[in-house]
């Protein structure tokens, strides 16, 4: 019937087949002791020390087990902070000049004016 049509889940869904346990523990070590590392960084630092030989794993392998990894530690991500902007008030202040332009005064003399903002 209409049953058979519809497609079936996995029965290893959520399980990485290349990455084995000790590799896991491994991701796993770098991002709970070094939350803001990228897993970029990650699987760099596992190619330097060993873990992963050429080719045996993927980038994007690791940084899927990375990303399922934060939904299971639960970690918010850092607020993004945009440019000059701080969480209380007065805590930046910016400041700019620029030259403005040349006035003449009332004996024909030209005097530079200088445009300051904060």
């Amino acid at each position: 019937g209409f049953e058979g049509l519809v497609p079936k889940g996995r029965s290893d869904a959520g399980m990485s087949r290349k990455l084995d346990e000790e590799l896991q523990e491994r991701i796993r070590y770098f991002k709970t002791n070094y939350p803001r590392m990228s897993a970029a960084a990650i699987y760099r630092q596992l190619k330097s020390d060993g873990s992963v030989i050429n080719g045996q794993v993927s980038e994007s392998t690791v940084s899927r087990f990375v990303k399922r990894l934060q939904s299971e530690l639960r970690q918010t991500p850092n607020k993004d902070m945009r440019r000059y902007e701080r969480p209380h008030i007065n805590e930046v202040w910016c400041g700019d000049s620029s030259v403005g332009p040349r006035l003449t005064d009332s004996d024909g003399k030209k005097h530079r004016i200088y445009i300051i903002a904060l």
